[in-house]
């Protein structure tokens, strides 16, 4: 049983490696493609003017199709976010 506790973060890492990463390339993929679905005239809203990439919290600066492709950019992050986690729990178990 200790052996394979002891080969836990071997196994993990390359799953939360390939996971991980492919998720987060998917989500600044996604990101940009809200940026581009975004309403007439929202780059020039006061909040968004000095610094674009406001137009994606900023109420109303997205069309349907750009609240759609952060949504699922926001379901990427969450899940790179969770391999990453697990991977350094995996860790702090093994090694402890």
């Amino acid at each position: 049983m200790s052996q394979i506790i002891d080969l836990l973060p071997i196994i993990i890492f390359p799953i939360a490696f390939v996971i991980g990463s492919v998720c987060l390339f998917r989500a600044i993929y996604f990101l940009v493609k809200a940026l581009q679905n975004t309403v007439d005239g929202a780059f020039y809203k006061t909040n968004t003017s000095f610094n674009r990439l406001n137009v994606l919290w900023v109420a109303d600066c997205l069309n349907e199709n750009g609240k759609l492709y952060r949504q699922k950019a926001l379901k990427n992050i969450t899940i790179f976010i969770a391999w990453c986690l697990l991977f350094l729990v995996v860790i702090q178990i093994v090694g402890a």
